[in-house]
């Protein structure tokens, strides 16, 4: 009876050895995993490294590429992850990222979501589209495509068809990845600037000079031109509205720079300013033909809600900004003491 019991309690105290065992490998196990799952990749012998995962590459070869890169010191536990999460057969092509900071687990989860890398452009106030464009084609894995982008593909929906690709884009930081066209960030640069425009044009002022969204972007262009300074956007477009209701001519110089293009060379003249072409709102009324630079979103505001007040005049200050005054006289003044200072 006593060899029975203690048969018995030998089994149970095995069973529960057995369990403990079991338990502490599992437990073990699973803090193995879930380390393993989360340490950086501090092997890396760079800040980051760029893979690229061809289009239909099967997984082996994926995880070929990874240790050939020096990504995985070995493929074992990749590989053991990505079966676990049956994704082996959902990594996606491209050009991904990896640094010091990645891990298993970021790794697994961005070439199975196709988290690829993101590069970025920058297009600035006041560029044309000419240098806009020629960024974008310079850009680092963009593509330059023979698609010829016309200004009917630039339209805002004012004219069935605009003059000129000039101040059809807008200034902003676009993402893009490698292998995108330069037509497709163009299009996203024009989308922008639509939807951008659409909706400052709703804020408008009720007695503005102006007529269509387009002539506040070719008024906005110049504002772009002619100052950078956020608090006289709205002056200066109350100066330019108050003299197309007066009858007067713009007179902006950057206007009179952008129709002279190549023959201006740094230096405007008066010879210049009589020198008459179509951008020229020195010799010309009403507004130009066409925007003559990128606007950002300050300067379309200041279009579309110029500033009240009497001045119809403004020159630079010397410092950045500008004087504004009533009276030509007043105006006179003010260029000759800029004139001035600059010949000391």
């Amino acid at each position: 009876m006593k060899s029975q019991i203690w048969t018995r309690h030998t089994i149970e105290n095995f069973i529960l050895a057995i369990s403990s065992l079991v338990f502490i490998a599992s437990t073990a196990g699973s803090i193995f995993y879930s380390q393993e799952l989360s340490k950086n990749f501090s092997h890396l012998q760079k800040d980051k490294i760029i893979v690229d995962i061809p289009i239909g590459a099967s997984f082996d070869r994926i995880t070929n590429i990874l240790l050939e890169s020096g990504v995985l010191r070995s493929t074992l536990f990749f590989s053991a992850v990505s079966y676990f999460n049956k994704v082996t057969d959902k990594m996606q092509a491209g050009e991904y990222e990896i640094n010091q900071e990645s891990s298993t687990r970021s790794l697994v989860r961005d070439l199975s979501l196709g988290n690829v890398r993101t590069l970025t452009v920058t297009l600035i106030e006041g560029w044309t589209f000419e240098e806009a464009l020629s960024t974008i084609r310079s850009s680092e894995g963009v593509i330059k495509s023979d698609v010829n982008v016309s200004e009917r593909d630039l339209g805002i929906g004012i004219k069935d068809l605009l003059t000129s690709k000039e101040g059809m884009l807008f200034p902003d930081t676009y993402q893009y990845t490698v292998g995108t066209f330069d037509h497709e960030i163009v299009s996203r640069a024009n989308e922008r600037l639509k939807a951008i425009l659409a909706l400052e044009w709703e804020t408008r002022n009720d007695d503005l000079p102006w007529e269509t969204s387009y002539d506040s972007l070719v008024v906005a262009s110049i504002i772009e031109k002619e100052s950078g300074l956020i608090n006289e956007k709205a002056k200066i477009a109350g100066v330019f509205a108050r003299r197309i209701k007066a009858g007067m001519r713009l007179q902006s110089d950057p206007t009179v720079i952008y129709g002279l293009g190549d023959e201006y060379d740094g230096s405007l003249t008066r010879a210049d300013l009589r020198r008459d072409t179509i951008y020229n709102s020195y010799t010309r009324d009403g507004l130009p033909p066409s925007p003559i630079a990128l606007a950002g979103k300050a300067s379309i505001r200041a279009a579309l809600q110029p500033l009240s007040g009497e001045s119809l005049y403004f020159v630079a200050d010397g410092s950045g900004g500008h004087v504004f005054t009533n009276t030509l006289g007043d105006h006179n003044r003010e260029v000759r003491k800029y004139r001035a200072m600059k010949a000391r």
